[in-house]
């Protein structure tokens, strides 16, 4: 039997989906009753994470939806009927998002979200493997010793989670998880060598650990019958690259992201961040396949001087992304 860990990142970026059609993709595997022939993980610490980021999470969301300025059009261009139509509208779509928008933080206020059912449900089908006093004992000393997976900060949380894993009755297991206190930084789509010796040597060399950065993907290997859209597999691209702990994850997660065209706005300011962020990128931004993708965006900013910053990066002219 497999088992299967979802860290708490990855859990949380359901609430990232846009598509209707991922999102009922997403429910539909989460809502499903026989848990497609795998066994789900959790402990306390899981679920704290999850609670804990989620009215952040929810209240990013909310307060990111903006309402239609309603002042009036110049009648040297529209018409009186025109502009008397579209200010209406405009506030009627206003009234229409303040009334939404006051319904969905009471009912994120009350844990009453689609959301809400879904992880309640999840976490009521996963084994609840007991942070005991030795787990966290073990979790704290690998703290101390500085071993993987974690940050550098004496951070607990994932080791407590790996230790977790450990105690568990697993032979098998899936790691799904965004951030890389698991992955390999050579290839950030595989375990840390050191965690795949380690499993081995709790299963004596009969299990398996295998390791995914993406739900989406995750799911679409579980479940043959699901399947996202593009823009779901782009979205997850650019998180990878947000996330790259490496020049050889750099330039992987460049690779991914020159298999998709048709960037949003959003999107391009995303990647643009992540650039002027992250050292394992603005310090190859002169590589050839990172400058290549990165000239793709010509003119497609706002005109800011975070743009400035990243064509400074990649060597060009520091109006290169303006698209005035």
């Amino acid at each position: 039997m497999k088992y299967v860990f979802i860290d708490a990142n990855v859990l949380l970026s359901i609430l990232d989906l846009r598509e209707i059609r991922d999102q009922e993709a997403i429910a539909s595997f989460f809502e499903n009753k026989d848990n497609h022939g795998i066994t789900f993980i959790q402990n306390s610490q899981l679920r704290h994470e999850v609670y804990a980021l989620r009215d952040r999470k929810i209240k990013s969301e909310i307060d990111s939806l903006k309402g239609i300025p309603t002042t009036s059009l110049t009648r040297f261009i529209f018409t009186k009927e025109q502009n008397n139509q579209i200010v209406k509208q405009a506030k009627e779509l206003n009234a229409a998002l303040t009334t939404a928008k006051k319904e969905a933080e009471r009912n994120a206020a009350e844990r009453n979200l689609r959301f809400d059912t879904m992880m309640v449900n999840y976490f009521d089908r996963a084994i609840d493997i007991d942070i005991t006093d030795e787990i966290f004992n073990k979790a704290d000393r690998r703290s101390k010793l500085n071993k993987a997976p974690g940050k550098s900060d004496n951070s607990l949380g994932d080791r407590i989670h790996w230790e977790t894993l450990l105690a568990s009755e697993a032979c098998h297991l899936h790691i799904v998880t965004g951030d890389n206190d698991f992955n390999s930084e050579l290839n950030i789509y595989k375990p840390k060598q050191i965690l795949i010796e380690e499993w081995e040597t709790k299963t004596d060399n009969k299990g398996t650990i295998e390791f995914d950065r993406s739900l989406t993907k995750f799911i679409e290997k579980i479940d043959e019958h699901i399947q996202f859209s593009e823009n779901a597999a782009r979205q997850q691209a650019i998180v990878d690259l947000q996330n790259s702990g490496s020049f050889a994850t750099t330039h992987k997660a460049i690779e991914s992201l020159n298999k998709f065209d048709n960037f949003l706005n959003d999107e391009i300011s995303l990647l643009i961040t992540a650039l002027n962020n992250n050292t394992q990128i603005h310090l190859i931004a002169t590589d050839d396949d990172v400058l290549a993708f990165y000239q793709r965006f010509e003119r497609r900013g706002v005109g800011n001087e975070e743009e400035k910053q990243a064509a400074k990066y990649l060597g060009l002219d520091e109006d290169f992304f303006d698209p005035f």
